[in-house]
């Protein structure tokens, strides 16, 4: 199993564990990816941490076929 990790100075700060990241493509939402844990960048090797922050991990890819329209950035959005 492969991970996709997302390396951001300030987590969410509300519990996103079980919750989807979303990826836009082109603005369409193209698939999501499940969140199973947040963790320390120092933990993951292939980061090269150059200040102290955190990964945000996740698994398995879901792709979305004519996902909705989705444009410029739109933050954390908890749902």
């Amino acid at each position: 199993m492969g991970y996709w990790t997302i390396r951001c100075q300030r987590p969410p700060t509300k519990p996103i564990i079980g919750g989807q990241c979303y990826m836009i493509y082109d603005g369409q939402v193209r698939g999501y990816f499940d969140i199973v844990d947040i963790d320390n960048v120092k933990n993951w090797k292939f980061h090269s941490p150059t200040k102290a922050c955190n990964v945000i991990v996740l698994v398995n890819w879901h792709p979305v076929s004519n996902g909705p329209e989705m444009t410029g950035f739109q933050g954390w959005r908890y749902t």
